[in-house]
């Protein structure tokens, strides 16, 4: 195994981590990255897939603290703008399932002020915006920018369905 033979080899890891993405082994992910970190601690991307597997595996509060370890890790190397949406975005969404209003609408925000293309971010932020009833006006437009990125995909669609029929506007819905 050649992260064991040389544990500071990125690229092993990359492709370890990538292994069990495609796997979805959700627990086998949390071992390597977990690994991977402690050989290579700046490397913010390891920090990220171990902060989605802690969310994935329902571990938030382990989640929450490995993206703020990955956020100043990111942070310092200045260079990592859209991963830092990528950790803003998923805190959003740990917050969201946590019904941590506030804290997920600022984590939401701080993503599309790092990456304000973040499709993922623009979708999920609208869809709870409009599930709290909250500032449809702005969950429209995020949910049309998805539209206007990818115009077929049913996921974004959906969510601009939904968001026209708890306006009320139940004929564009």
């Amino acid at each position: 195994n050649v992260v064991e033979l040389i544990p500071d080899n990125q690229k092993a890891w990359q492709l370890l981590i990538n292994y069990y993405l495609k796997e979805q082994n959700t627990s086998k992910l949390i071992e390597i990255t977990e690994k991977a970190v402690t050989y290579l601690p700046d490397n913010s991307l390891f920090w990220f897939y171990l902060c989605a597997s802690y969310s994935q595996n329902n571990e938030t509060e382990k989640a929450l603290k490995t993206c703020d370890k990955g956020i100043s890790i990111a942070e310092e190397d200045g260079k990592s703008a859209f991963l830092l949406s990528e950790f803003y975005g998923l805190k959003g969404d740990i917050y969201q399932g946590e019904k941590k209003e506030q804290e997920a609408i600022d984590a939401y925000e701080k993503a599309l002020k790092y990456n304000d293309q973040n499709i993922n971010v623009l979708n999920n932020y609208a869809y709870y915006l409009s599930n709290l009833k909250k500032d449809l006006t702005k969950a429209e437009w995020m949910s049309g920018r998805c539209i206007a990125l990818q115009p077929e995909n049913p996921t974004y669609l959906d969510t601009y369905a939904w968001i026209y029929f708890v306006q009320g506007n139940y004929s564009l819905a």
